[in-house]
């Protein structure tokens, strides 16, 4: 099997989940943005994987 790159829009949006989740992940006020940031981050990766498994969707 052959992986290409995802689109730009995929990739921008898949980093900028995973950036904002991290960043909200040690933004450490109480611990609801724990989960948030997990998750945010989580769905990025996922996001980004998918891009680049379906070749670009």
């Amino acid at each position: 099997m052959r992986l290409n790159a995802p689109k730009k829009i995929v990739f921008m949006v898949a980093l900028a989940l995973m950036v904002v989740g991290v960043a909200i992940f040690y933004w450490d006020l109480f611990d609801q943005h724990r989960h948030i940031g997990f998750w945010s981050s989580t769905i990025g990766g996922l996001l980004l994987a998918a891009g680049s498994y379906f070749k670009g969707f």
